[in-house]
């Protein structure tokens, strides 16, 4: 049987929030349309799937949504290829090995490929094909922010290619956003954080978010757990993270982890660097580079 979530202690629990489709939550057409579009093709359990958009529209969640939607393939590898190095072969074939025909590759940053990474997975997943005796091979799930980027892998694979909007084209879906992120940072924290009022939320929803779902997402919960410790003014809290990662985008394409929310989340698990970093998406060395 389930435990309730009271009865489950924090090291027992998950070591990061993993949504499900039906945890996602749109209001404006053009993101309702990308849910169908979800839908259906979790429901085809296609074989490789292309998700295209905007670097920090949230393409990893909803990878990893994707990922928890499917019965046959319920294993999730991730090969990184803004970090994959002379030695991708031997990581590809050894993801395959490890995973085996039930699981879910997702291909993390597609657009930093010249095109030989995509052609030497296709040749490890068809000797892998070779070696099995039947039965549907591991699924691929392709994160790119550049469409030109993904030519490569739709002439070597059949792919089901599902384009995300940008926040500006999904405005509507912002107060629902803020609601997912303020429930997530109390679950993180296990700090009592007040969800922003009505009037706050108009104002975050008329603001320019360059950095899409991933500027957002930083910037109110920075915001929650500021306010939570120190009582500082929300509004004001948001517009230094802005300018935090209005700075930080000149030298670094990803916005840089959050010391207070980090300090926060690693006093809540007792000082474990390992539980705390995987919640936050990072490694022990970046969470200490952090935290100093």
């Amino acid at each position: 049987t389930l435990k309730s979530s009271k009865s489950v202690g924090k090291s027992e629990r998950p070591p990061t929030i993993v949504p499900t489709l039906d945890d996602l939550v749109f209001q404006s057409e053009a993101t309702q349309k990308l849910l169908r579009s979800l839908k259906t093709t979790a429901a085809k359990n296609s074989s490789c799937i292309i998700l295209q958009g905007p670097a920090g529209s949230g393409l990893s969640t909803l990878a990893t949504a994707l990922c928890a939607e499917s019965q046959t393939h319920p294993v999730t590898t991730i090969l990184d290829l803004a970090r994959a190095g002379a030695d991708l072969p031997e990581r590809a074939w050894g993801l395959l090995m490890r995973g085996g025909n039930r699981q879910t590759i997702i291909v993390d940053h597609a657009e930093f490929d010249d095109g030989s990474a995509c052609v030497r997975i296709a040749e490890l997943l068809q000797n892998n094909s070779n070696l099995q005796s039947g039965g549907a091979g591991p699924r691929l799930i392709v994160l790119c922010t550049d469409p030109a980027a993904t030519r490569p892998w739709l002439q070597h694979f059949e792919a089901d290619v599902i384009t995300v909007p940008s926040l500006d084209q999904s405005r509507n879906d912002i107060p629902n956003l803020v609601q997912r992120f303020t429930r997530e940072c109390q679950e993180l924290t296990d700090l009592k954080v007040r969800h922003p009022s009505a009037e706050t939320v108009s104002w975050l929803s008329g603001l320019d978010w360059p950095g899409q779902t991933k500027q957002l997402r930083a910037c109110v919960m920075h915001a929650l757990v500021d306010g939570a410790i120190s009582d500082t003014d929300f509004k004001l809290s948001v517009e230094e993270q802005r300018e935090v990662w209005l700075a930080t985008q000149q030298v670094s394409r990803d916005f840089p982890i959050d010391p207070i929310l980090a300090a926060q989340l690693l006093e809540t698990l007792n000082h474990d660097y390992r539980a705390a970093a995987a919640r936050l998406g990072c490694s022990v060395p970046q969470l200490q580079e952090v935290l100093r």
